[in-house]
């Protein structure tokens, strides 16, 4: 699981950046900063916290740094028929009607303001994820997140 990074454009001397351009040669160097054993408390699960570094250089210098930090968990059993969650991963539950998840776009421009009010759904969320490339299931399933992770909702990404 990805728990969170950052990425940098680091500038020269004079604050000017490096930017990358289309047909350039770039070289990935990845590092590993660290890598440690976590117990989750409430459940005595085991997992591995792992910080990575990636740096993007071309021959004028380094144009990128990404840090990400990663989670690795223990394999999940395979579920069998008889426990495999019976409604569909995107069909939204009881719970997700009655308390829906807003969210209040205001765009300002001009001294008018537009607003729309978002109201997430498995749908969406299952968008968001497709879009961030984040295809774990805990993200838009509520029956795979409660009954196959043991989670006590939907996890909403960051």
């Amino acid at each position: 699981m990805w728990a969170g990074g950052e990425v940098r454009w680091p500038r020269d001397a004079y604050g000017q950046p490096n930017p990358l351009r289309v047909g350039q040669q770039v070289t990935e160097t990845p590092r590993v900063l660290s890598a440690e054993v976590k117990v989750i408390k409430r459940t005595g699960e085991n997992k591995i916290a792992v910080g990575v570094e990636k740096e993007f250089t071309s021959k004028h210098g380094v144009s990128i740094v990404d840090k990400r930090n990663w989670v690795f968990r223990e394999a999940l059993p395979t579920p069998s028929a008889s426990s495999t969650p019976k409604s569909s991963p995107l069909a939204p539950s009881s719970s997700h009607l009655s308390t829906p998840t807003h969210a209040l776009l205001a765009i300002v421009s001009e001294g008018n303001t537009h607003t729309r009010t978002l109201v997430q759904t498995p749908v969406t969320l299952f968008r968001f994820s497709a879009l961030t490339f984040n295809a774990h299931k805990i993200h838009y399933s509520l029956p795979w997140a409660r009954d196959v992770e043991n989670h006590q909702d939907t996890v909403v990404q960051g």
